[in-house]
């Protein structure tokens, strides 16, 4: 599939935790002041430390399964590998998906179903 070398997969994994590291710094952070400023004396609840707050975070992903890029994470991840290897067509293939892209798929999607306009709740 892909030729990398040892050493540029393990850079990528280290970018990766340093990335998560940044991540849970910055956001536990947000959370964890967001929270002490309004909920303690909106609710009575008391106030959450840093850990907890990257806990609340940690389990809201979970649960609401947010580990993919967004609405549209296929389309996005077909630009990024297909794009980046198949210059050429990565235009022509952008360019399909914005004229017609989501109505081809709402029409697949209703074909599948059995139902018109009703598929997986594009209209």
């Amino acid at each position: 599939m892909f030729s990398r070398t040892p050493l540029r997969m393990i850079r990528h994994v280290l970018l990766g935790l340093a990335a998560a590291l940044v991540f849970a710094i910055v956001f536990g952070a947000v959370v964890m002041l967001a929270w002490n400023a309004v909920i303690p004396d909106l609710f009575g609840l008391p106030p959450l430390n840093f850990w907890h707050a990257v806990a609340i975070l940690v389990l809201v992903r979970v649960l609401t399964g947010r580990f993919t890029p967004g609405r549209h994470g296929h389309h996005r991840r077909f630009s990024r590998t297909f794009g980046h290897r198949h210059g050429a067509n990565a235009a022509l293939y952008s360019a399909w998906w914005d004229a017609e892209g989501a109505s081809a798929f709402q029409a697949y999607a209703d074909k599948q179903t059995g139902e018109s306009g009703r598929g997986c709740g594009h209209h």
